[in-house]
């Protein structure tokens, strides 16, 4: 099976308006390695894009309330491969159940193996999230996603860990705790001043804050970390600087307690209000 690097940057910034549509729609352009040949809402996108912000301001005037509006991405003729998708709600605080809006891509893992282009893709992943005004994103391997699902699935079946609600059903994880620790973290400004910025001075081997306040997290030099002995989300060594700064419970594990809602990290609309006021 083929891997790819894959990241996921949430936002409940006003997405709707063309400002920060044009802002990804930049971001994407400048990168000339990693743009799509094609975007549309249908799967596998058709419409031929010469200019990713050019393509998104056109679609802005489609996006109403009250519903979800998606563009996928493809680049499929030049290497390296990538994919992604842009997520938004159309009015995500009028028509529950609050959802923030999305942005994933993608690059095959092999692309990887030369460090420029690690670095490359780093520096997409943190103006992509400045870009949205993102409150929490990560980026790292598919293969740990994979065995991340196999650890909670277990963790299930043998009863050790419980979650206190239904992902769908207006319950969710991201308003309890970070998802995980990824090779890529990155941490918005509600998420720094929830925790106090300071706790995570010296986490990580390298960090990078972005325009917006926020801050990227390498947790290793490498993408290439991944270990299929594992056997369970905490047993990766480079991920315990986090559980002591933050406690293990502000990330999700098979062993998991839920702290709270809102309390572990902000919720949804404590994001929203932190995110008007600037």
């Amino acid at each position: 099976m083929s891997e790819n690097l894959h990241m996921e940057i949430l936002s409940v910034a006003d997405l709707v308006g063309r400002k920060r549509l044009r802002m990804l729609g930049k971001v994407i352009d400048s990168f000339d390695d990693l743009k799509p040949e094609r975007a549309g809402p249908r799967d596998p996108p058709r419409t031929l894009v010469s200019s990713v912000e050019q393509h998104l301001v056109d679609w802005q005037p489609s996006i109403r309330p009250g519903d979800y509006y998606t563009q996928l991405f493809a680049r499929n003729r030049q290497s390296p491969r990538t994919y992604g998708m842009l997520q938004i709600t159309g009015d995500i605080w009028s028509y529950p159940p609050y959802s923030p809006h999305r942005f994933e891509y993608g690059v095959e893992e092999g692309w990887l193996a030369d460090p420029a282009h690690v670095d490359r893709i780093a520096a997409f992943f943190g103006q992509a999230s400045d870009a949205i005004e993102a409150f929490w994103g990560a980026a790292g391997l598919t293969s740990f996603r994979r065995q991340a699902n196999d650890f909670v699935l277990g963790a299930q079946v043998a009863g050790t860990l419980a979650l206190p609600g239904v992902p769908g059903t207006g319950w969710d994880l991201r308003e309890h705790a970070i998802p995980d620790v990824f090779w890529l973290n990155y941490f918005g400004p509600t998420l720094l001043a929830h925790w106090g910025a300071e706790k995570l001075e010296g986490i990580g081997v390298t960090q990078r804050p972005t325009r917006s306040g926020g801050l990227v997290v390498w947790s290793t030099t490498s993408p290439f970390v991944f270990d299929p002995s594992a056997r369970s989300l905490t047993a990766y060594s480079w991920k315990q600087p986090f559980y002591d700064a933050l406690g293990a419970d502000t990330f999700f594990h098979e062993r998991w307690r839920d702290p709270g809602f809102g309390v572990a990290v902000p919720s949804y609309a404590g994001h929203r209000d932190s995110t008007a006021r600037r």
